[in-house]
């Protein structure tokens, strides 16, 4: 394993804690598959490396948010299923104890009227996250981990100039 590979696996364990951590600080962890999902992937090459992040799609949605425009819910369309209408069902019966699944179905529907009006997050969501944020944890968790990225930077950049030195004092 070079150098960059090493690195970039320390930088990538470091990021995935810090946005597991601001996923979980948000509330975000109902059942435990969006935090379960975060993982890297490391390309390596002989003077570099790449880290991708990946993560389930909807991890992003609950980072950014939906704009009321964009929830894809119409009242009294008459359609016969939705699979954002089957997701509010899950969620009812799972964060609110829907016992049935005509309470599920209310509670599934009143909230994406609330979503038709507010967005997603809901002005009522942000009560109930520890952090008072419900959106952005992207972003909190690159700003938290920063400094260790930093020092892990600086750190393999100084074994490398003294590893440069060394070869070069031994040449002359």
């Amino acid at each position: 394993m070079n150098p960059f590979e090493e690195l970039a696996i320390q930088i990538g364990e470091v990021v995935k804690r810090a946005v597991i951590l601001s996923y979980t600080m948000q509330g975000h962890k109902l059942t435990g598959g969006l935090i379960n999902s975060i993982e890297y992937q490391v390309r390596a090459q002989v003077t570099s490396a790449e880290i991708d992040f990946l993560m389930f799609d909807y991890g992003v949605i609950l980072d950014r948010g939906v704009s009321a425009a964009n929830i894809p819910y119409s009242p009294g369309s008459g359609a016969k299923s939705s699979k954002y209408i089957d997701g509010l069902k899950q969620y009812a019966r799972l964060r609110m104890g829907a016992a049935t699944e005509k309470e599920a179905e209310r509670i599934a529907f009143a909230i994406a009227r609330k979503h038709k009006s507010e967005g997603m997050p809901t002005k009522a969501s942000f009560v109930y996250s520890k952090t008072g944020k419900r959106t952005g944890a992207i972003d909190a968790a690159l700003e938290d981990a920063n400094p260790e990225v930093i020092r892990l930077i600086n750190m393999a950049m100084e074994e490398y100039i003294s590893a440069y030195f060394v070869t070069a004092m031994k040449r002359a």
